[in-house]
């Protein structure tokens, strides 16, 4: 069987290139169906999986909000985390943390306009950080260095390379210049690559210190248990999880304690995994069932489809099979000559599938991106929002095309099988 190989190949090569309608058809149903479902998937990979600059996600944690219950212990309020209560937390020195990251809420932060030295006015996305987000997230500085402590005399920032390009025209000229904003000098101490909008906890083109938001937008003097922020927090391992849930705890606790009996609130801090199925407010269990029933569907959908194509192909070949079974090709020979020639056509569209999966990414790409801009007034950025490159899986690619190519041979398989119960002299006398 194995020695035939190659001339079922040759033969099929021959047959598609006789009924091209219908070879390209096939290529390209195999090819869109192989398309969408590795572009779903290597999105689905992009917002679970690490990512630069949030290459330890799996490790990651979040306090990103915590609950004022009253003295009965019932719900009053929401907040965010407050500076204070981050402070005693990063201070606690809690078992399994590698390190933390105390930011302004991305919501919270929005876009900003800066003065280039040559009086041209930018705007960009920020985020307000703490010194320990360089240690959580893994930037790559292209040029300069993460800033040193709080000054407010001589306020760092840092810029992606894009930003960098549109105020001083490359990236290298960058560090050391200044730019303004609402009158107040920042120093550019570092340019680092540029994040992609799956990056979430990141996104931005300018990184400023959290003390700076601070200064001019919120104060909670008075009111400690109010903020404005978010805590990473990133574990040692995800077996630390646990630890670092009571140590949390444990902070709160004490911190409570520290307003006095007559305070009207307490703390219940809500510590999750930083991950798409949080920020997306879906459990993993749904999560999971949404990408089984899209990657079904996208697959399912065109073979189904594809069947009705070979059934119909194999109903206008009765004939030929009729001759060969006449001259004595058993049932098996005709069946694996079908499956060679599906499984070439199926080979043809899986590998234009993988051009069309990059291409399909590139236009959502520039859909968000302009989306981006048009909300927040920001100018386009020059990277990519889904660097395919980085996600894209051989392992991956092969799985879901053994997939496909298994749907496909058996839509195959069925029609064929049909068309052989026919008898000889039925398929000789058969009018097509």
């Amino acid at each position: 069987m194995i020695m035939k190989l190659p001339v079922y190949f040759r033969q099929s090569w021959q047959i598609m290139l006789k009924d091209r309608q219908y070879s390209l058809i096939y290529i390209i149903g195999v090819a869109l169906s192989m398309a969408f479902v590795m572009a779903f998937l290597m999105f689905m990979l992009m917002s679970v999986s690490g990512i630069y600059p949030e290459k330890h996600r799996s490790r990651m944690l979040v306090l990103s909000n915590v609950i004022l219950d009253d003295a009965k212990g019932e719900p009053r309020m929401g907040t965010m985390v407050s500076e204070r209560l981050a402070q005693l937390i990063e201070e606690a020195d809690i078992p399994g943390v590698e390190s933390m990251s105390y930011v302004i809420a991305p919501f919270r932060s929005g876009s900003l306009s800066l003065t280039a030295p040559d009086g041209n006015v930018h705007n960009a996305p920020v985020m307000y950080v703490d010194g320990g987000f360089w240690d959580v997230f893994q930037f790559e500085f292209r040029d300069g260095q993460a800033p040193g402590e709080w000054n407010p005399v001589l306020v760092e920032a840092v810029v992606s390379e894009t930003f960098a390009r549109r105020c001083f025209g490359s990236g290298d000229a960058a560090v050391g210049q200044s730019v303004l904003y609402g009158g107040t000098p920042l120093r550019i101490c570092g340019v680092v690559r540029d994040v992609p909008l799956t990056a979430m906890m990141t996104d931005a083109e300018v990184w400023l210190p959290y003390q700076l938001y601070r200064t001019r937008f919120y104060s909670a003097d008075g009111q400690p248990w109010l903020g404005s922020g978010y805590l990473y927090i990133l574990a040692k391992s995800r077996r630390d999880f646990d630890a670092v849930r009571a140590g949390v705890s444990d902070v709160t606790a004490r911190y409570n304690l520290s307003f006095g009996a007559a305070e009207e609130f307490y703390i219940s801090p809500d510590v999750r995994p930083e991950t798409y199925i949080r920020t997306s407010g879906v459990s993993a269990e749904t999560l999971l069932s949404i990408i089984t029933a899209m990657v079904l569907m996208l697959m399912i959908v065109p073979a189904v489809n594809l069947s009705g194509m070979v059934a119909s192909s194999m109903e206008e070949r009765i004939v030929e099979f009729g001759v060969r079974k006449a001259y004595g090709a058993p049932g098996g020979v005709i069946v694996r000559q079908v499956l060679s020639e599906n499984f070439l056509l199926t080979l043809i569209g899986g590998l234009f599938g993988v051009v069309f999966a990059r291409g399909i990414l590139g236009l959502l790409s520039n859909a968000l991106e302009q989306s981006k801009a048009g909300y927040d007034a920001v100018e386009m950025q020059a990277d990519l929002v889904f660097p395919a490159d980085v996600f894209f899986r051989p392992e991956l690619y092969l799985l879901v095309f053994v997939c496909v190519l298994a749907l496909n041979l058996l839509s195959s398989y069925l029609p064929v099988r049909k068309v052989l119960r026919y008898s000889v002299t039925d398929s000789l006398n058969e009018k097509k």
